[in-house]
């Protein structure tokens, strides 16, 4: 007969630990695999020999896989071998990506690259949805605006309400862009801001450089990628444009880590970077230009400083408006009068949600009132216009817009200056809170003639109240304060 022994309980263990020890042996390995976009390879090279290029391609691969090894490394620019047959790479990550995930990234598009261009190649570009690699035998685009190579990449289904969507997703995708280029050469350039659409769907938008551009040239560069969305996603619920330089996506669902991208709005964007539509698709020169710019002394506001004080004087306007208002409640005692908040926002003054673009309404209420002299808090000089927002829209529909201005300051302005300004005005006091532009656009707005202006929609119309017997003003007569207006013409 034969006598079945039970194996001992450790002997049982042995299967176990060599799972064990088998994982601990592949911690380093990639734990995920990221998703391919689209690759490039170019197959012209100067390098002398192709032992020594491939050689120096092994030496660049291995150095950027130790950097990836490192904890908080998740971005990086290196070079290999001597200067006649150098190679120079970048690799980096999305900006929400965490740092595992990130090295996981990197490790694979250096293993993806060398199959998909194998050989002696001279410039090479992978881009996945969570980092991108690139290198050449000759560094110009380090530190440079690169837009070429490019792909567009886009959801196929239709959006239902085209006009609206494109609106919020230029002005949406244009804030991400203005977030994205306050970064400082080496520093983060990443911003993702979302938009509702309608009740039931949300718009996510993601702008990002490289940190080697400077903030203007990030800038410039997200104005080219920003400039195809025409082109290849026109009326598409989706779509992005990967350059080698920067890239920025938009969807209709989240795509990217929301509490890794909040971003606070601050100080404002470099002074030299426009972000309006390039004429075609076409790399960006380095070379600079001064452009002339008129200051209208507090006609225009465009200094930084003023529009800061600007916006501190309709913070305080605004409470002291709501102060007046509450009492004129208590006082009036049933008295029929119209009520008007003033400078806030309608969807604070009514339901009580506040935001960042209630201060740019705020803004724009002020705006209007130093451009016509009036309050909107007592304005009332027709029937069909009983506030001074009101006013402003109609003569703005009625093409007469330049009605609106204050007398005083009619033979010192220039009208078309004071058509933009007015309509800066109206889009800060859209109805649509998701329409009105961040302070930091318009801070660029009434600084760059250049920065292209949407049309603005319908305002918030709030009832007026009608005007005080003790504030009637003159329109055909006015007090002149000293003024002056100042062209920089350039050097």
């Amino acid at each position: 007969m034969f006598s079945i022994n039970t194996p001992s309980p450790m002997i049982m263990l042995i299967p176990s630990l060599l799972i064990i020890s088998i994982g601990l042996i592949n911690v380093g390995a990639i734990t995920y695999e990221p998703t391919y976009l689209y690759h490039f390879c170019e197959n012209k090279t100067n390098a002398t020999s192709n032992s020594v290029y491939l050689s120096n391609r092994n030496t660049l691969f291995a150095s950027l896989s130790a950097f990836a090894s490192h904890e908080f490394q998740k971005n990086t620019t290196i070079a290999a071998g001597d200067l006649s047959d150098a190679l120079y790479a970048q690799v980096f990550c999305r900006g929400d990506v965490n740092v595992t995930y990130c090295h996981d990234c990197m490790r694979f598009a250096i293993k993806d690259v060398k199959e998909r261009c194998p050989g002696v190649i001279r410039k090479a570009m992978i881009w996945y949805d969570q980092c991108q690699l690139q290198y050449s035998d000759y560094p110009s685009f380090l530190g440079t605006v690169a837009t070429r190579p490019g792909v567009y990449l886009l959801n196929t289904a239709n959006v239902t309400d085209k006009n609206r969507f494109t609106r919020v997703l230029n002005n949406t995708m244009k804030e991400a862009a203005v977030e994205a280029a306050r970064g400082g050469l080496g520093e983060k350039k990443f911003a993702t801001r979302d938009a509702n659409l309608n009740g039931f769907q949300t718009l996510f938008n993601l702008a990002q450089c490289t940190p080697d551009l400077s903030g203007e040239d990030c800038g410039t560069c997200l104005t080219e990628a920003i400039g195809r969305l025409p082109v290849c996603c026109d009326g598409k619920l989706g779509g992005r444009v990967p350059f080698p330089s920067c890239h920025i996506r938009y969807e209709v669902y989240p795509f990217y880590t929301v509490s890794a991208t909040s971003v606070t709005p601050s100080a404002a964007p470099p002074v030299n970077m426009t972000l309006q539509v390039p004429p075609g698709f076409v790399g960006r020169s380095k070379g600079k230009k001064r452009v002339s710019s008129v200051i209208i002394i507090v006609a225009s506001v465009v200094p930084v400083l003023v529009t800061a004080l600007l916006v501190a004087t309709g913070y305080y306007f605004r409470i002291r408006a709501r102060k007046k208002h509450n009492a004129q409640i208590e006082q009036d005692n049933g008295e029929e009068n119209f009520l008007n908040y003033g400078y806030m926002a309608p969807e604070y003054a009514m339901e009580g949600l506040y935001s960042v673009k209630s201060d740019v309404f705020s803004f724009g209420v002020l705006l209007l009132e130093i451009l016509s002299g009036r309050k909107n808090t007592s304005f009332q000089i027709t029937d069909s216009a009983i506030s001074l927002v009101a006013h402003a829209w109609q003569l703005w529909n009625e093409g007469i817009a330049l009605d609106l201005v204050d007398p005083c300051l009619r033979s010192d302005c220039h009208p078309n200056e004071v058509l933009r300004y007015i309509q800066i005005g109206l889009l800060c006091v859209q109805e649509d809170p998701l329409l009105r532009p961040i302070m930091s656009s318009i801070v660029l707005m009434l600084k760059t003639e250049s920065q292209s202006l949407s049309q603005p929609e319908r305002p918030a119309f709030i009832t007026g109240r009608y005007t005080s017997h003790h504030e009637i003003i003159a329109v055909n007569s006015c007090t002149v304060n000293e003024m002056s207006v100042s062209d920089f013409l350039p050097r």
